[in-house]
């Protein structure tokens, strides 16, 4: 149930309020929108058990995103069942620290990499996922700081045995996020990227893109969209609208959006 605002000292007129709780009502849906194809997704693997699903590499998210129906790609919808799983499936449902943090997506997904890691046993996956989830919610990691604390505590437990103690002492989480590129790397590649675009650009005929480039260019956006969510985390509201909604704007209009709504 959408309650009324008026408690907390916003008040609108009738009808503007009928408006408020239907984009209440809109925003909820999004929020369980991750959950929800998670929940899909995992449901269609266990259709596919033999026939190209979780036990045979996860064949199954492949052809998935691949239907042209479906506007997500893999890793998107990876990431999605990684989610439902840990708060829906035991035995990772139970783990009370990963129920306070659903709201925390990203951090889920960082906790979802113990979840997957090969070479640990339940037990081990459940003491690591219950002591990083504590630490990132008792000290408020940001997604950089979590990550590098599941790295840590995965290499740690392998290096010792999957059978060591969750009390074992951790590498010290790092503060801040490493370049895993440099940024004259970065800028280096972009240039030449946008070098060749504007060599396709001259040919008589416009290149045509293959449906493996497109796939490798958009994981090339959701890195690029991964890497920026961690550094606007630094940054205010103004710098981060004057950063990205030139670039919002012109998404949006490939997507076939109003950008003047961005």
């Amino acid at each position: 149930m959408i309650e009324n605002s008026a408690s907390n000292g916003v008040v609108w007129d009738p009808k503007a309020d009928k408006k408020i709780v239907q984009i209440a009502k809109q925003l909820k849906k999004q929020e369980k929108q991750t959950e929800n194809i998670g929940r899909l997704c995992n449901e269609i693997i266990e259709l596919q058990e033999g026939k190209g699903g979780r036990k045979h590499g996860d064949k199954t998210f492949e052809k998935i995103a691949k239907d042209p129906r479906i506007i997500r790609d893999e890793r998107h919808l990876r990431r999605c069942w990684h989610y439902y799983r840990m708060l829906k499936v035991a035995p990772y449902k139970d783990i009370n620290v990963v129920q306070k943090l659903k709201d925390k997506k990203s951090t889920i997904y960082q906790l979802a990499r113990i979840m997957q890691e090969k070479d640990l046993d339940e037990k081990s996956k459940i003491e690591l996922i219950s002591k990083c989830g504590q630490e990132a919610l008792d000290n408020k990691l940001l997604v950089s700081q979590a990550e590098d604390m599941v790295t840590n505590e995965i290499n740690n437990r392998l290096a010792q045995g999957s059978t060591q103690s969750s009390t074992q002492k951790s590498k010290p989480i790092q503060k801040k996020s490493k370049n895993l590129i440099p940024p004259e790397a970065i800028d280096k590649f972009a240039s030449s990227l946008e070098k060749q675009f504007v060599e396709n650009q001259k040919l008589d005929k416009p290149h045509d893109y293959s449906v493996q480039e497109i796939n490798i260019f958009a994981k090339l956006l959701n890195v690029t969209v991964d890497y920026v969510e961690v550094i606007m985390a630094h940054k205010s509201k103004a710098e981060i609208i004057a950063y990205l909604k030139p670039i919002a704007e012109r998404i949006s209009k490939m997507v076939g959006l109003n950008n003047n709504k961005v």
